[in-house]
């Protein structure tokens, strides 16, 4: 390939936030690495996010510092200018995102179909349609086809006897019961596993409650560096929470207890997973979650069972592995 070329296939991804949705990106960008379409791919990103998404095989990462503003913005554009790409696919769809574009005006740009009807549509609870996934809608953007399996690589993980645990969530309505995970912490550990609790570092004093002594805690730890401590793990439950997503771009068997979202908003983990939901008619109420229930009364995450749980989860004993 001549050198020009090369050049005018360069692929720039913008992608800020928030954890969640920048792994999704990450699978994206992987997708594009993987078509052959591009000879280079970036992503731009906030830099708590950088050491993660560099755990993409062949990506190059573009980094936002915190609480920047528009001079940040001016600088972040002549870095991405230095980097001479040729196509500009924005994945965030964000007033901050738009203004790159604006910037970087003469890179031919476009910006991924957010579906904004989304909050229309969950009116009619339970009847909501199936929406396309956001990893189809973005690598729709780019022109490649979607992956499948890890996109995020560990060199060589060593699966332990271990399942990830992840009580927390930005939003109260999307917190499963304290007393059920104990439960079912004590369930999975009489099947043999260990159990790692899992979150950021204001949850601590919360986890420090429901693990015992013999549990792993990793809490408020760098993004990358529980990328590399969660990628050992068996598998993982956690509610509608970033840290699903980090799981299942590690490749790692997920487990998704959904109350006020659930699977027909698009945003499920991309890879193997599977799902509890009480599905109620009044189910789901709202695209990211809430901190009270609507209705006043939470069903949807009180009504969800440890032994349901633990029946899709489907881990055996020790005697079964």
């Amino acid at each position: 390939m001549a050198p020009e070329q090369a050049e005018r296939s360069r692929l720039i991804l913008i992608r800020f936030s928030s954890m969640g949705d920048v792994i999704l990106a990450c699978a994206a960008a992987a997708a594009a690495i993987r078509s052959g379409r591009y000879t280079a791919v970036a992503l731009v990103t906030k830099s708590e996010y950088a050491r993660m998404a560099r755990m993409v095989t062949g990506l190059h990462v573009i980094e936002l510092a915190p609480a920047a503003g528009l001079v940040d913005l001016v600088r972040l554009a002549g870095t991405v200018r230095a980097w001479r790409p040729s196509r500009l696919v924005d994945l965030h769809g964000s007033i901050r995102s738009r203004l790159m574009r604006v910037l970087m005006f003469w890179i031919p740009s476009v910006q991924y179909d957010r579906q904004l009807d989304v909050r229309r549509r969950i009116i009619g609870g339970s009847s909501v349609d199936q929406m396309q996934h956001v990893v189809d809608r973005f690598c729709d953007a780019i022109g490649v086809p979607a992956i499948n399996g890890a996109w995020l690589q560990v060199a060589d993980p060593d699966k332990t006897r271990m399942v990830g645990l992840v009580p927390g969530a930005a939003w109260a309505t999307k917190r499963w019961p304290v007393d059920r995970w104990r439960e079912l912490a004590a369930q999975i550990r009489s099947r043999g596993y260990s159990v790692a609790w899992i979150g950021g570092a204001g949850e601590a004093a919360d986890i420090q409650l429901l693990a015992e002594p013999e549990d792993d805690q990793w809490v408020g730890r760098p993004l990358a560096g529980l990328a590399r401590q969660m990628s050992l793990l068996n598998s993982v439950v956690a509610g509608d929470t970033g840290l699903a997503h980090l799981a299942a771009g590690l490749g790692i068997p997920v487990h998704v207890i959904y109350g006020p979202t659930n699977e027909r908003l698009g945003y499920v983990p991309w890879g193997e997973h599977t799902a509890t939901s009480a599905r109620l008619e009044c189910q789901p109420c709202s695209p990211f979650g809430s901190d009270e229930c609507p209705l006043g009364h939470h069903d949807c995450m009180k009504s969800v069972t440890v032994v349901q749980v633990l029946g899709d989860l489907r881990i055996g004993t020790a005697v079964d592995r």
